[in-house]
């Protein structure tokens, strides 16, 4: 199992975007488990995790933090090292 962490906000509209992506890859693979986390209601538990930018993911220590989120690099980001394929 893949466990994805999804930093967000409900006022992001690149959150949606991300989102969005992040859906289509848990329905093509059942195995990828996506938490998210609402920085603006966990503020604290972001910065400690290094995220001060949304939307972000982070798969063990490995974090993405972008402007513009394409499928793309959401999906080669994801499934990069990754056991689920």
């Amino acid at each position: 199992m893949q466990k994805i962490t999804f930093f967000k906000s409900a006022v992001c509209p690149r959150c949606y975007v991300a989102w969005r992506e992040l859906k289509k890859l848990g329905e093509e693979f059942p195995g990828l488990e996506v938490e998210e986390i609402d920085v603006l209601s966990h503020p604290i538990e972001s910065a400690k995790r290094g995220i001060y930018f949304v939307p972000a993911l982070q798969v063990g220590s490995r974090t993405l933090t972008m402007i513009f989120p394409r499928a793309s690099i959401i999906r080669e980001f994801v499934l990069k090292d990754s056991d689920i394929r």
